[in-house]
């Protein structure tokens, strides 16, 4: 008796693989599976087997890049080399400019919300 592959439909934002439309024929011929699939495996829709091979294929043999849409959010830089990103689920990401610190972890600090939350 055959296994059956599951298959679940995921929503994995932003998250895809870019690849040509020589690519894309390829992969439809090797594997033998349809434009829509192809599209469904490179755009990380459908998890199974196939879809992984398709993913791994697409990247190591035929140029595919893996890329990710992250969201525009509003970024304020100061004078002193600080930055502060606040996106809109209430995250803040800082990023601080200690000048007498230029040599340490502390001068390149990011976290999120408090500076100093994730210091032991």
């Amino acid at each position: 008796m055959a296994r059956q592959i599951r298959t679940s439909i995921k929503k994995k934002m932003g998250k895809y693989i870019s690849l040509s439309k020589e690519g894309r024929k390829k992969i439809m011929e090797i594997f033998k599976i349809s434009k829509g699939m192809v599209s469904l495996a490179l755009n990380f829709k459908v998890d199974s087997i196939l879809t992984r091979r398709v993913q791994y294929s697409a990247i190591k043999h035929y140029g595919g890049e893996l890329r990710m849409d992250l969201p525009i959010e509003e970024t304020i830089h100061d004078s002193n080399g600080g930055m502060v990103q606040r996106f809109k689920n209430g995250c803040v990401l800082c990023k601080l400019f200690f000048p007498y610190l230029q040599n340490s972890a502390m001068s390149n600090l990011c976290s999120i919300g408090s500076p100093f939350d994730n210091l032991r």
